[in-house]
C-alpha cells in the first residue's frame, strides 16, 4: 500500500524526482521529464497559469479542462493549427452543453 507520494520540481536538467514510503519503508526513483512533457510552453510552463494547474484548482472536469487546454494552447502548440484548437474548444463546450441539458432533463 502507498502511504504517501511526494514529487520535487524541475531541475536545470529537467529532471523529476519522485518518492514514496510504502508499508513504512521509503523508495526513491528519479524519472528523467523534459520540461516539454512537465511544463510545455504551449501550456503556459511552470507558471501559476499552466493550464493543467488551472484545470485542476477549478476541478472542471474533462470537458470544461480539454476546452480551457485548447484555447490556451491555441496558436501557440502549433500556429498552423490556431483554428483547429479553437474548433476542439468549442466541441468539448457542446458536448459540457449537451450534457448540463441532459442532465437538467433527468
Amino acid at each position: 500500500m502507498i502511504d504517501y507520494v511526494h514529487s520535487r520540481g524541475s531541475s536545470e536538467f529537467g529532471l523529476s524526482a519522485v518518492a514514496w514510503i510504502i508499508d513504512g519503508h521509503r523508495l526513491e526513483r528519479v524519472r528523467a521529464v523534459s520540461a516539454n512533457i512537465d511544463h510545455p510552453p504551449h501550456c503556459g510552463g511552470d507558471t501559476t497559469y499552466e493550464a493543467i494547474k488551472v484545470i485542476e484548482n477549478w476541478r472542471l472536469g474533462f470537458c470544461l479542462g480539454n476546452a480551457v487546454k485548447y484555447i490556451c494552447r491555441a496558436g501557440k502548440k502549433d500556429g498552423a493549427r490556431t483554428l483547429e484548437d479553437l474548433e476542439k474548444a468549442v466541441w468539448c463546450l457542446s458536448r459540457e452543453v449537451e450534457r448540463l441539458k441532459t442532465e437538467k432533463k433527468a
